[in-house]
């Protein structure tokens, strides 16, 4: 449950890293920032913010923020 107005923030590895692990073979989905904005649009959020960041391990990773309208 989130109040109007509230932030959700979600936090991935990139695409390409995801698809090189073999457990997405089983079942997992993977998606693009673009795609994670436009579904957290579609299910009434906005205001949304992409932030991109590097991480030694784990390479490339994202955040995306988005806010309960």
């Amino acid at each position: 449950m989130l109040r109007p107005g509230g932030a959700l923030l979600l936090g991935f590895e990139a695409p390409e890293t995801l698809r090189a692990w073999p457990g997405h073979h089983y079942g997992f989905t993977v998606y693009d920032p673009g795609e994670v904005v436009r579904l957290a649009v579609g299910a009434g959020f906005g205001d949304a913010e992409v932030h991109e960041g590097l991480e030694p391990k784990f390479g490339r990773i994202f955040c995306v923020k988005v806010r309960r309208l």
